[in-house]
């Protein structure tokens, strides 16, 4: 989704018929928040008022539009960390290309009333430890082997790092992965534990092989239990998997060597 942050002419409130968000038009679920203050007195409401109208499934909607006051933007920004568990940050340099299109999508009498003065964003996720990313970049994502993304999240030490090649499209199958997700896996892997102790299969080697239509992912799971380090593999090809879980599996005991030493 694209939050533009809007401010008005003289600072004038927006007339939404007193409610904190008004949709584009009758057809659209896309809307303006106001800018009145006085939403903000109750944060719990205010935050429940966001949360009906933005569900979690429309953040990587890139057709979806939403304007928030510039004056209300670190209270919006704080409600989407709160509510989507993501960090978000306001970029105020616009091109005037994202500005025309930002009022593109406004109607009279708003288009007359607003101007688009920033955007709120996803913050990067940058990977937190350059030798891991060095570590990924020349000894496991190369072309010698099968594997194209791969990824590592500590989440004891709330570490991230993934790397990709550079490849055309590969971007696609990693892109907005970031540690929210990670925190999740937790108790898959416990499950995973449990279901080999009482099936008497033990010991879980890797967290599972999973195919999607866009290729593999590995999933590994080191360390304890309750805080694990989840190390991923990607791959675009649909063939050769086996091969792949053996170079997963090399893979793997680089990055745990490098776990063990480094953290």
């Amino acid at each position: 989704m694209i939050i533009f942050t809007y401010k008005t002419i003289n600072e004038e409130l927006l007339e939404l018929d007193g409610t904190i968000y008004k949709p584009i038009n009758s057809y659209s679920r896309d809307g303006i928040f106001s800018n009145d203050p006085v939403f903000l007195k109750n944060l719990n409401h205010f935050y429940e008022d966001i949360e009906a109208v933005i569900d979690e499934d429309r953040i990587e909607d890139e057709q979806s539009i939403f304007y928030v006051p510039h004056t209300m933007s670190n209270q919006f920004i704080e409600a989407f960390k709160k509510i989507f568990k993501l960090d978000w940050t306001e970029r105020k340099t616009l091109t005037d290309k994202e500005r025309s299109y930002g009022m593109d999508f406004l109607i009279d009498p708003f288009r007359k009333a607003m101007e688009i003065v920033g955007i709120l964003e996803l913050k990067k996720v940058e990977c937190s430890n350059k030798e891991l990313e060095e570590l990924l970049e020349h000894d496991i994502v190369n072309k010698h082997t099968l594997i194209n993304a791969a990824f590592v999240y500590s989440s004891d030490s709330k570490m991230f790092c993934k790397y990709i090649d550079n490849i055309k499209d590969k971007e696609l199958i990693i892109k907005g992965i970031n540690s929210k997700y990670f925190d999740q896996l937790k108790n898959i892997n416990k499950d995973f534990i449990c279901f080999g102790e009482v099936s008497k299969h033990h010991k879980l080697e890797y967290g599972g092989l999973f195919s999607f239509s866009k290729g593999f992912l590995v999933l590994y799971f080191l360390g304890n239990i309750e805080q694990p380090s989840v190390i991923g593999f990607i791959s675009v090809k649909h063939d050769g998997y086996a091969l792949l879980l053996r170079q997963c599996e090399l893979a793997v005991s680089k990055v745990d060597e490098f776990l063990v030493l480094k953290l």
